[in-house]
C-alpha cells in the first residue's frame, strides 16, 4: 500500500507570515500522486490552513500526531510518501546533537502558542518507520530538518558530495528527505506565469524533474535534476538529499 501525507500552509491570518502558493503545491502534488503515482486518494491525508474544518489544520499536535500513525500503520512492503510545504526556521540547539549548533524546525500554524517542530522530533518519529518513505519539505533551512545520517548535496551533474551528519542510526534504510534549501537558506515563492499564481521554487523544479522522468527514475537522478533546474534559473536555494544509509534505492 502506498500512503501519504500533505501539509500546506499559508499563514493567512498572520500578516508578518504570509505565504500564497503552499496549499495550492500540495494540492498539485496529491493530483501527481493519485494520477501518477498509483496512491489511492483515501490513503491520503491533506492539513491545510485553508480551510474551516478543525480537525485538518496544520498544527502541531495534528503534524506529529499524523506522522506517528504513519509509522502505526505501515510496515516494510508499504511506501509512505509526506510533502510539507510552509515556513522553516532554526533555532539553537539545546541536547548538543548539532555541528552547527542550531536546529533546523518547521513551523505549523499555531507555533506562537505551541511552538515549532524540531528536527530531532522529525528524527525520533522516522526511527520507528518501518515503510519506505520519501519526505519532501519546501520550506527554509530545511536541509537537514529530519536529521538523517548521510547528507548529499548537488554539486554537479555528475557529481554528488556525500557527508555524514548525524552518528545515530535509522534501522529502515530506506528513508529520504528531499529539501527545498541547505540549513542556512531560504526557499522561496515566485510567480509563474503558467499557474498565474505564486509557486515555490522547489516543488516547481521537483514535479518537472517528475515528469521528465516520466515518473519512473530512482529518487537521486530526480534530485540531480531539480538541482540542475533551480540551478539554471538563477536561484541560489541549494536543496540537499537526506538518507539513513548511503544506498539510494528509492524509485518512483
Amino acid at each position: 500500500m502506498k500512503y501519504a501525507l500533505l501539509i500546506g500552509i499559508n499563514y493567512d491570518t498572520n500578516e508578518n507570515l504570509i505565504l500564497e502558493g503552499c496549499v495550492d503545491d500540495v494540492l498539485k502534488v496529491k493530483h501527481i500522486l493519485i494520477e501518477k503515482c498509483n496512491v489511492e486518494k483515501e490513503n491520503i491525508v491533506i492539513l491545510r490552513d485553508d480551510i474551516d474544518s478543525l480537525e485538518l489544520q496544520p498544527t502541531h499536535i495534528h503534524i506529529l500526531q499524523e506522522l506517528e500513525n504513519l509509522t502505526k500503520k505501515t510496515t516494510q512492503d508499504d511506501e509512505v510518501y509526506v510533502y510539507y510545504s510552509g515556513h522553516g526556521s532554526v533555532r539553537r540547539d539545546r541536547n548538543g546533537d548539532e555541528r552547527t549548533k542550531i536546529d533546523s524546525v518547521i513551523v505549523p500554524v499555531d507555533f506562537q502558542t505551541m511552538g515549532y517542530i524540531l528536527d530531532d522530533t522529525m528524527f525520533s518519529i522516522l526511527q520507528n518507520m518501518k515503510a519506505k518513505s520519501l519526505l519532501c519539505f519546501d520550506s527554509c533551512n530545511s536541509g537537514t530538518v529530519c536529521d538523517l545520517p548521510w547528507l548529499f548535496s548537488y554539486v554537479s551533474e555528475e557529481i554528488t558530495q556525500v557527508e555524514q551528519v548525524n552518528v545515530e542510526k535509522i534501522e529502515n534504510p530506506n528513508i529520504y528527505t528531499i529539501s527545498g534549501s541547505a540549513d542556512d537558506q531560504t526557499s522561496v515563492e515566485v510567480f509563474d506565469i503558467f499557474y498565474m499564481k505564486k509557486v515555490g521554487v522547489f516543488t516547481r523544479a521537483f514535479l518537472a524533474s517528475l515528469e521528465h522522468y516520466k515518473y519512473d527514475a530512482c529518487i537521486m537522478d530526480i534530485y540531480r535534476k531539480l538541482c540542475e533546474n533551480i540551478q539554471k534559473q538563477g536561484f541560489e536555494q541549494s536543496p540537499t538529499l537526506c538518507s539513513s544509509s548511503t544506498n539510494i534505492s528509492f524509485h518512483f
